[in-house]
């Protein structure tokens, strides 16, 4: 047991850093910025066994505005978002994002992450859990320039389950036995609803159901320039990597690998989790 607890402190310890040294280096904030950054970040974290997390109520003063966040460890989530998924992006080399569409946004670090890189974008900000989306809201009540929806997207319309752990909610997923009732809608039909032409970037993570979203937006990715996905490898009876790559592909659209992270970033081994941007090249042409 002692040593199960000591390699769990090492590899947060390892993580932590690791991220420390990422954001270092991919973020074009100032050196002041930054360090003011890992000061809250590592006091949030050092208050943690002295305070007890309330999702909605917990937030950090960032930079004059307050950061809702979504687990006990604060805002390393938001790091993890802002150093991992800003690298991905910048290998795109993308100028300029008129509209995004955040799938699966929790509390919204990736939607703050798109209004840092890309201030005059407009955001579609997409979550279904209440308790969530109540953070979501709160992180966007000053922003005109994010919409935020409180419903669930899938391949089919009317309601479904979801499991939900106020501690962990960016792993809410669909389950039939979850206690949370959400609506649901595809996204092609959210999409003809809002009279959406085109789709700079779409990002899905919705915890190993990114197939059915898929599967609910063919005329979507039709219209989709870049795609920001989840894919959940390990453990995962929904789809499996191949099937999910078929649904990437078809006469009106066809989204070619620009670059992914392992959850575990190692470049070589076990492939549990990772993180993959796509460029259409259909609409490249």
């Amino acid at each position: 047991m002692k040593n199960i607890y000591m390699k769990n402190i090492y590899w947060f310890i390892k993580q932590s850093l690791t991220l420390d040294y990422r954001l270092f280096v991919v973020s074009k904030w100032s050196l002041s910025k930054k360090m003011m950054f890992y000061l809250i970040k590592y006091s949030l974290l050092i208050m943690r066994p002295f305070k007890k997390f309330k999702i909605g109520d917990d937030y950090a003063n960032l930079y004059g505005q307050k950061i809702f966040y979504d687990s006990p460890y604060g805002i390393a989530g938001y790091q993890s978002i802002l150093a991992r998924h800003q690298y991905l992006l910048n290998l795109a080399e993308i100028k300029n994002l008129s509209l995004v569409i955040d799938v699966g946004a929790n509390v919204g670090f990736f939607s703050k992450l798109i209004r840092e890189l890309y201030p005059n974008s407009a955001i579609y900000s997409i979550e279904p859990i209440p308790e969530t989306y109540k953070c979501l809201e709160l992180n966007f009540q000053n922003d005109k320039k994010t919409k935020t929806k409180k419903i669930a997207l899938s391949d089919k319309q009317g309601v479904a389950k979801m499991s939900f752990n106020p501690d962990q909610s960016s792993v809410s997923h669909f389950d039939n036995k979850g206690k949370i009732g959400v609506v649901v809608e595809t996204l092609d039909n959210f999409i003809a609803k809002n009279k959406i032409k085109l789709i700079d970037l779409l990002k899905i993570d919705v915890e190993g159901f990114e197939h059915l979203v898929l599967k609910g937006a063919a005329k979507t990715l039709a219209k989709t320039n870049f795609l920001f996905i989840e894919i959940t490898v390990e453990d995962n009876r929904n789809y499996t990597l191949s099937s999910l790559m078929s649904q990437l592909y078809s006469s009106e659209f066809n989204f070619q690998l620009i670059g992914f992270r392992n959850y575990d970033d190692t470049s070589i081994g076990k492939m549990p989790v990772m993180d993959c941007l796509f460029r259409n090249v259909k609409l490249q042409d």
